[in-house]
């Protein structure tokens, strides 16, 4: 019988040898994607199971060094710009060295490990999580049709959520049943804080809402409406702040646009964070105000802070964020947009026993989404 651990997880023994499990991402910078390696690297390597984590890019993150630190083996392969045959080739030779089990991939690399995988002669299981809708992953049509001929030679797709699992099936015109749906997972124990529940609500003596977003600042996450939230709710005489934890091309826009507003006192930039979890802790409600979403792993690791999220109903947001329940969800496009975040913000932290009820469902929401969860669902599909 195979021992098992005081965690319920079973060591490998000469009956049944770890799975040696291959990670490829496109980069290890410090989007979700590349969180969500980091939390399955660190689950396996805890049940035991030898993990490579191969890069097309730069090995010299934080992700990384946060990687090996969990016994994961890194690999960058300085990818070049353009077409490079000589990742093809870097990746034959680690798929001929490590020997995974399972080769699971991220981000748009499948035009370079399919190829290496069928140079290598090995035959390990081929796993591909998409990480947003369908359409965005993969925007140029060359990688959409090698996705789609990937995904009907071997390559299994697996969703974030059913929103993105529909996406993909559309995009790909693949059966549903081909599609599994591995949701996203934390280690929530690691985001766990004492909240101070007593601190919602209106009048003398309450302060103002602290408001926070980890995302990068890029485009698709769309902080200017959060920004426009923030001066909406001064204008009618709510105070709040806003935390912004991340780094991205529209830095300078963004604090231009503070400025430009007036609120430039209410917003902090607080860059790029290797440990998020005392941002979570020191906040009052999680934001999110994004275009298009897979499964975003900022939100589950609020939620385990026991944070009410109001984010767009984008992608697979409202398969996590319930209207009501445990956050609020907004349009994420129109004319309202940015009054209906001021709204939510107000109706949330002004009724102390909303505030409460939605932060201990946040709470319960976040245990459906352990790292743990999602690594066993992983290695299911990995045999």
């Amino acid at each position: 019988m195979t021992p098992t651990q005081p965690n319920g997880s079973q060591t490998a023994t000469r009956s049944q040898p770890a799975m040696r499990v291959m990670l490829v991402t496109h980069g290890l910078g410090t989007g979700g994607a590349e969180m969500m390696v980091l939390n399955l690297a660190r689950e396996l390597r805890r049940d035991g199971c030898p993990v490579l984590v191969a890069c097309l890019g730069s090995g010299g993150t934080d992700i990384a060094d946060a990687l090996r630190d969990a016994g994961a083996r890194v690999e960058a392969l300085g990818k070049r710009k353009g077409p490079d045959p000589c990742v093809t080739a870097g990746l034959r030779r680690l798929i001929h060295d490590f020997r995974p089990t399972a080769i699971h991939t991220h981000q748009p690399v499948l035009a370079y490990v399919l190829p290496a995988v069928r140079l290598s002669g090995a035959r390990p299981r081929l796993i591909h999580t998409v990480h947003s809708v369908a359409t965005h992953e993969t925007r140029p049509p060359v990688l959409r049709r090698f996705n789609r001929y990937a995904f009907r030679h071997g390559v299994v797709p697996v969703a974030l959520s059913e929103e993105v699992r529909d996406s993909i099936c559309r995009e790909y015109r693949l059966a549903p049943e081909g599609v599994p749906v591995v949701p996203n997972g934390v280690d929530v124990g690691a985001f766990a804080c004492e909240r101070d529940l007593e601190a919602a609500g209106e009048g003398a003596g309450r302060r103002a809402p602290r408001l926070l977003c980890v995302a990068r600042l890029a485009p698709v996450k769309n902080h200017a409406l959060l920004l426009d939230a923030v001066a909406a709710l001064a204008r009618a005489g709510r105070d709040a702040s806003l935390t912004l934890v991340g780094e991205g091309p529209l830095t300078a826009d963004l604090d231009q646009r503070a400025r430009a507003l007036g609120i430039a006192d209410r917003v902090r930039f607080a860059g790029p964070q290797r440990d998020t979890a005392p941002f979570y802790a020191e906040a009052d409600l999680f934001a999110l105000a994004s275009e298009h979403e897979g499964l975003p792993m900022s939100v589950i690791e609020a939620m385990a802070a026991g944070l009410p999220v109001v984010a767009t109903a984008v992608g697979g947001v409202p398969s996590i964020v319930a209207d009501g329940a445990n956050g609020a969800l907004v349009n994420p496009r129109g004319p309202q947009a940015t009054q209906e975040i001021a709204a939510a913000v107000v109706r949330i932290w002004e009724d102390p026993e909303r505030y409460g009820r939605l932060s201990r469902a946040a709470l319960a929401t976040a245990e459906d989404h352990s790292a743990r969860a999602m690594m066993e669902a992983y290695c299911d599909l990995y045999r």
